[in-house]
């Protein structure tokens, strides 16, 4: 079975890692949500990587990316997408996003639209054009739940041991989860071992609200795109202001929903979801 090989690419200020497998001329790109890395896209990409030249990046203050504390904005992780895909000079890529990565395929992907041959969401984070509410007193936010995560383990086992039994990644397939923790993870000069996008930085993605102007831009979106959920639509609806600017405007637009999944639907059942894309991208 291939294994990626480890590259850093300058995306315009900012020190941006990534993984590839595979040399074919056909170039899929693989953008994960917060708190994730590259590496939990290792399945998927393994699959793919027999047909496509697969490439999957670490979001700033992600993996093994640059970790610049206060420049987690949406504008700026945005604006490294465009300027990562300009850097390795691809052309004609088959993109592929899952939730804040799906955010930023689709926005910074709309910045490079003429580049895009077929687009893949899954469950992406836009915020749903709707204002979120304020946080209600005695409450607590995801953020809130990030900041209070365990931060050292002891071993890579005891991370697998927590995290296996944790309500996010309970219903993970094993070998992703160990992809995940393995290229998410590094040990400390006291030999614990921590996660590279720390709790803090995780926190703050999710406190970062799309600019509603950030929008304006989808409507460049001319590819074919498809739409992966589960079934639960009021988390992640179609008739979202942004999900419908992009339907409008592609080329052709497909809504698959995954059945008894979460939100990590890729890593929930990725047998499902490989043959799902890769039937989308062979049929464009």
């Amino acid at each position: 079975m291939i294994q990626p090989s480890s590259h850093y690419i300058e995306s315009g200020s900012t020190k941006i890692h990534y993984l590839e497998w595979g040399s074919a001329t056909k170039t899929v790109v693989l953008v994960h949500g917060s708190g994730l890395c590259a590496s939990v896209w290792d399945r998927t990409a393994k699959y793919l990587s027999s047909n496509y030249r697969v490439i999957a990046l670490d979001l700033r203050g992600h993996g093994d990316s640059e970790k610049t504390p206060g420049h987690y904005t949406w504008p700026e992780i945005v604006s490294d997408f465009p300027e990562f895909i300009k850097a390795l000079d691809l052309e004609e890529i088959y993109l592929v996003g899952h939730s804040r990565g799906g955010g930023v395929a689709s926005l910074g992907g709309s910045l490079i639209s003429q580049k895009l041959t077929g687009l893949v969401l899954i469950e992406p984070t836009l915020s749903l054009g709707r204002i979120i509410p304020k946080k209600q007193p005695n409450t607590l936010t995801l953020a809130d739940i990030t900041r209070k995560r365990r931060t050292e383990f002891e071993d890579l086992e005891s991370i697998f041991s927590s995290y296996s039994k944790a309500e996010t990644f309970k219903n993970w397939d094993p070998e992703i989860l160990w992809s995940y923790i393995i290229g998410g993870t590094f040990q400390k000069p006291n030999g614990m071992y921590t996660l590279k996008c720390s709790p803090e930085t995780e926190a703050v993605f999710y406190e970062e609200n799309t600019p509603t102007y950030m929008f304006e831009d989808l409507s460049n979106i001319k590819c074919p795109t498809l739409l992966i959920t589960s079934e639960n639509q009021q988390r992640f609806p179609e008739n979202s202001i942004p999900l419908q600017s992009i339907k409008n405007s592609a080329s052709s637009f497909e809504h698959s929903v995954v059945t008894g999944v979460g939100h990590f639907i890729p890593q929930e059942k990725p047998e499902e979801f490989n043959e799902l894309v890769s039937n989308f991208f062979n049929n464009i």
